[in-house]
């Protein structure tokens, strides 16, 4: 068995050409391949702890702390799309964005946040344990526009082994109730 950690876009790729026999992600597509939701998400914009972000935030305006250095996952990332998807809801695009780093994946993302180096919407989940460390701020961003659903993507065939049927109904049924 080969477990894989790639961005959403990469797993969905992997699924569709076979290569990967099902994955969990971020966003959904059109697709040949199956997504059943497993679990919600909420994305938050995340700042670094520091005085300057601690002040901006107090203010609670997020125009301002948008201008701030934003920090984006490369485009095959779930949460990037899901995150522009959701504030174009608010009247927002990514020319609104002070983009100055594009990043590979979530721990380097992670990582630069904490460094002091920018801003960027990310999974709620992805920085709980740096939040309640203090290593960074979490600016809430409307739910009913910054959720999102987690998905077992996988292709719907007929000659899967029968390991992988089980473990598709297992997710299926332990989600369902």
């Amino acid at each position: 068995m080969e477990v894989v950690c790639r961005d959403s876009m990469k797993i969905i790729e992997r699924v569709e050409e076979g290569s990967l026999d099902l994955g969990f992600v971020g966003t959904k597509t059109e697709s040949v391949c199956t997504f059943f939701p497993v679990a919600k998400d909420t994305m938050v914009l995340a700042l670094p702890a520091t005085k300057e972000y601690r002040n901006l935030l107090e203010k609670g305006d997020l125009a301002e702390i948008l201008k701030c250095p934003y920090l984006i996952r490369k485009e095959d990332s779930g949460t990037l799309r899901e995150s522009m998807e959701s504030l174009s809801e608010l009247g927002l695009s990514e020319k609104d964005l002070n983009i100055s780093v594009i990043v590979d994946n979530a721990e380097t993302l992670r990582h630069m946040i904490v460094e002091g180096i920018g801003i960027s919407i990310v999974s709620r989940h992805s920085v709980s344990s740096l939040y309640r460390q203090e290593k960074v701020l979490i600016y809430p961003l409307p739910a009913e526009n910054f959720s999102r659903n987690i998905y077992l993507v996988y292709r719907p065939e007929n000659f899967q082994p029968e390991i992988q049927k089980s473990f598709i109904r297992f997710v299926m049924e332990y989600f369902t109730t």
